[in-house]
């Protein structure tokens, strides 16, 4: 019974910690942050967090399906997400926030990170490509 306890315990801990953003993770780990035990009140309802973390899963899932940066940016300002959820999509995809960038800048770096990654990698692999059928043309017109 005692292990359950301690796994149980485990997994709220490595929830914990998924959650944090890499600046969180790396003050963490060279002890400039530290985490901190608070026992909460009992008598308060406990309150339902206001982020979604299925749903954003989803829209995350959605934008690693876009071909152009631009339906990408245009399906997340369709949603309107608050600024709040647009951090959240950031913390998912591992994309760097500053705590004064504007929702167009996050959505920007959502989009560059979710399809300008996957649409650069497709570039490399076409150019290599080209290259190659260029050289066996080449060796098959000497021969």
């Amino acid at each position: 019974m005692k292990d359950n306890k301690y796994a149980r315990l485990i997994r709220l801990v490595v929830k914990l910690l998924d959650g944090l953003n890499e600046e969180q993770c790396e003050n963490l780990t060279t002890g400039k942050a530290k985490l901190i035990y608070q026992e909460i009140e009992t008598s308060a309802p406990a309150k339902k967090p206001s982020i979604d973390t299925d749903k954003n899963r989803e829209y995350v899932n959605n934008l690693l399906e876009f071909n152009s940066r631009e339906e990408a940016e245009e399906y997340l300002k369709r949603l309107r997400l608050t600024k709040k959820v647009l951090i959240e999509l950031c913390n998912m995809l591992q994309v760097h926030v500053l705590k004064n960038d504007k929702k167009d800048q996050i959505i920007e770096k959502i989009v560059e990170t979710a399809v300008g990654a996957k649409l650069r990698t497709e570039a490399i692999k076409n150019t290599e490509l080209k290259r190659k059928n260029e050289d066996q043309a080449a060796s098959g017109d000497d021969g």
